[in-house]
């Protein structure tokens, strides 16, 4: 599901549709954009800490546990990109040019990781997409 919240309360939509199905915190993936990550690094985890990251914090609370499968896909800008830039601009911009091959590999490889971790399970995930390849 996507949800419609805003992004900081993703908890509000995702824990009620997923208490509807009977899913359980174990058993939903998060997938979710990583600014530490640099671009074109994806990492999936079978719970830990929000790492500051607000919808998947308001995920953990809403489920009241951090042991929510996630998949962080890296946004990290390049050394090109300006640093000083505000978070909130920062992950609303579109990628910079030279980025932009990346992201679109990066966003394919997600999609791809998303059913492999379905069809053969989070630790075959990790040990297949835990790598930077761009």
């Amino acid at each position: 599901m996507k949800p419609l919240t805003y992004m900081n309360l993703s908890g509000e939509a995702v824990v009620p549709f997923a208490r509807y199905y009977k899913i359980a915190p174990a058993e939903t993936l998060v997938i979710l954009d990583d600014i530490t990550l640099p671009l074109g690094t994806l990492r999936f985890r079978g719970g830990g800490s929000s790492g500051g990251h607000n919808g998947l914090g308001s995920i953990c609370d809403h489920f009241d546990t951090d042991k929510i499968p996630r998949l962080r896909v890296g946004v990290g800008a390049s050394n090109d990109a300006p640093q000083q830039i505000p978070l909130e601009i920062f992950v609303l911009s579109r990628f910079a040019s030279s980025e932009q091959t990346a992201a679109e590999a990066t966003v394919l490889r997600a999609a791809d990781a998303v059913p492999f971790a379905n069809d053969r399970g989070l630790e075959a995930a990790m040990n297949q997409f835990n790598q930077r390849i761009t």
